[in-house]
């Protein structure tokens, strides 16, 4: 016994050297490739999708869970869920039970019995979508053995975590989804992207959501793409009418394959091989009852691409098969390089177009401050203008014009008689309005740029002349018998053109000067106007050149950072050469101690043991590099 269990020890280190070499290989690899290669312990299957494509169904199928049980397994894990929605709220890693009852160990590490499997769903559903659960621990799921199919028996203990559909609508579910898909994805061995077949765009990588999906393309050894209802849209079902004699499996993919090279991401040509299209349940049935003539000829080709599927998982599950990644980081290096190259300028272009967009925009910008502040200086200067014209001409400029005209023009005429002062005043009384007419005329040779018209002059005061003229016709006689007489009757007359002068000179400076003060104060308002709008520019003006600095610094950490990830990944390829080196080293030193250790040993079975472990050692070393056990 004691001998069967040394040999059983030695056995079991067996691929040590080999788990020591990767985990060196490994702890030396940038972290940006680490994600894609780091596994754990336990061998890992996650079954991810969005909702309503089967993927509980499609677990329960793998598991090997009887066909005649299928809906009643399915009715219990949705928690009362009704078909079409989703049903997986938690990462839930479902099993087989060591016997025929249902054991659900949760997060709190509680047993629930069969009688509330659907009711522990179903509350544990209204937590998360309350927000009252967050937690990323797994639910485990013990499905009793009499749900699965005799054939089933023997399979291999795979653990498949069913992870929520990632366009989970509720706010708190699509939080949960996140953060629980983040935590359980890193560490799979395998994963199975999860989709109808009718949706092919459902893994294009810019809908995958999580990064550690979105590189499916190039880890054709970790993913496999599982298409549900493959085989029951009626155009389908046409295809393989037309097609019966050559329809099968690989016929099959390659039309599939074709249709989704037709999609707007690359899709390399050894992806084909990890297409499984697949029909199951109620749909399945649905095509043995309206077209029994096809179902032998579908079902056959189902089958053996579940068969395929099938030996892939237990091929994957296979712990040796995830020392292939080391030789993927040269791969997942260059990849990792051509992509972010291809990110790098279309970011970068996209913050040179913003760039340049931004700068035409400060253009404008100071453009406009420079319009304004020119509106501003004209604004001054005509204001100015005004104020000078104001100064200039003042009321005494105005009255002097008439008194001048006084000065020179009412003269004692030498004609000392009452029809001579008569006729002195019908010609003297149109002197203020040919006066008022010269000044017109003064301003509009002088002044053109006033762009001011005086208008026409006020009419003569009547009240002025009447007296005067009463007077006149009050005499009897033409001639006066004293000079001193008519100097009085003539200079009544005087007194009533200066007045009246007087009263020409005041309104023409009024208007002048109701024109110059509305030209001012209009001026004025406008100055004020032009201000607050250059503020606002200058306002405008200082955020736009914060965003141009801002932007112009994410231009220069973009490229910081390309050129830094660029040199990390042209490092980690490097590396990525020595991984057999790493093995080599590794395998060399196991097996130079395990000669050692058999040239040391002393007891006949034991030294016999490290002789045979040592040709195990031996042979080993080529499987181990091929990633099979």
């Amino acid at each position: 016994m004691d001998n069967n269990q040394d040999w059983l020890e030695l056995y079991q280190q067996r691929d040590q050297w080999a788990i020591t070499a990767y985990e060196n290989f490994i702890n030396k690899v940038d972290d940006a490739l680490k994600v894609d290669l780091t596994r754990s312990d336990q061998i890992t299957i996650v079954v991810y999708g969005s909702t309503q494509v089967g993927k509980t169904s499609l677990i329960l199928k793998i598991l090997g869970i009887d066909d005649a049980h299928m809906s009643e397994v399915s009715t219990l894990l949705r928690g009362g869920r009704e078909i079409g929605k989703s049903a997986t709220i938690m990462p839930i890693r479902y099993r087989k039970s060591e016997d025929n009852q249902w054991h659900i160990h949760d997060i709190q590490g509680r047993d629930t019995a069969v009688s509330t499997v659907e009711e522990y769903f179903k509350n544990l559903r209204a937590s998360v979508e309350k927000g009252q659960i967050n937690t990323t621990n797994i639910v485990d799921v013990y499905i009793p053995q009499y749900y699965f199919a005799y054939e089933s028996k023997g399979m291999l203990d795979i653990r498949i975590l069913d992870l929520p559909g990632i366009q989970a609508k509720n706010e708190h579910e699509q939080n949960h989804v996140q953060q629980i898909s983040t935590k359980y994805a890193a560490n799979a061995d395998l994963i199975l992207l999860v989709g109808r077949s009718d949706d092919l765009a459902f893994i294009n990588p810019s809908r995958l959501i999580l990064d550690q999906f979105k590189y499916w393309t190039s880890q054709t050894n970790r993913f496999r793409v599982i298409l549900t209802r493959a085989f029951s849209p009626a155009t389908i079902i046409d295809y393989i009418k037309k097609n019966q004699e050559t329809f099968n499996l690989d016929a099959f993919k390659d039309r599939i394959f074709q249709q989704l090279k037709t999609h707007d991401f690359p899709v390399p040509q050894e992806c084909r091989d990890i297409i499984f299209p697949l029909e199951f349940g109620d749909s399945l049935a649905n095509i043995q009852e309206k077209h029994p003539e096809y179902f032998e000829l579908i079902d056959n080709v189902n089958q053996q691409s579940f068969k395929l599927l099938h030996e892939g998982i237990c091929k994957a599950a296979n712990p040796y098969s995830r020392f292939k990644n080391g030789f993927d980081v040269q791969r997942l290096a260059k990849i990792r390089i051509e992509e972010e190259k291809e990110r790098f300028k279309e970011n970068d272009e996209k913050f040179s177009q913003e760039l340049r967009d931004l700068k035409t925009i400060i253009s404008k910008f100071e453009q406009e401050i420079e319009n304004v502040a020119q509106q501003q200086v004209d604004c001054l200067s005509n204001d100015e203008y005004f104020r000078i014209i104001q100064e200039e001409y003042s009321l005494e400029w105005f009255q002097i014009q008439y008194e001048d005209l006084a000065n020179k023009i009412y003269i004692i005429p030498d004609d000392k008689s009452v029809s001579s002062l008569k006729e002195i005043a019908k010609v003297y009384t149109n002197h203020p309005k040919s006066t008022w007419f010269g000044i017109v005329e003064y301003f509009d040779k002088n002044e053109e740029d006033l762009n001011f018209s005086f208008g026409l002059p006020p009419e003569l005061d009547v009240e002025n002349f009447k007296v005067y003229d009463e007077k006149l016709n009050s005499y009897i006689t033409d001639f006066y018998w004293s000079e001193s007489k008519f100097k009085k009757d003539y200079q009544m007359l005087k007194t009533a053109l200066i007045k009246e002068g007087k009263k020409f000179s005041q309104e023409a400076w009024m208007r002048l000067t109701n024109y110059t003060n509305q030209q001012r104060a209009q001026l004025k308002h406008k100055y004020e106007s032009l201000d607050n709008r250059l503020k606002q520019l200058v306002y405008g003006l200082k955020k736009k050149q914060d965003e141009l600095f801002k932007l112009q610094q994410q231009k220069n950490d973009l490229k910081i950072r390309h050129q830094s990830f660029i040199a990390r990944m042209a490092t980690a390829e490097q590396h990525g050469k020595s991984f057999e080196e790493f093995m080599k080293i590794s395998f060399e030193q196991a097996l130079s101690q395990c000669k050692k250790d058999f040239l040391n040993e002393r007891d006949p079975i034991k030294k016999f043991y490290r002789l045979w472990y040592s040709m195990l050692l031996e042979t080993q070393y080529d499987e181990m590099m091929l990633g099979v056990n």
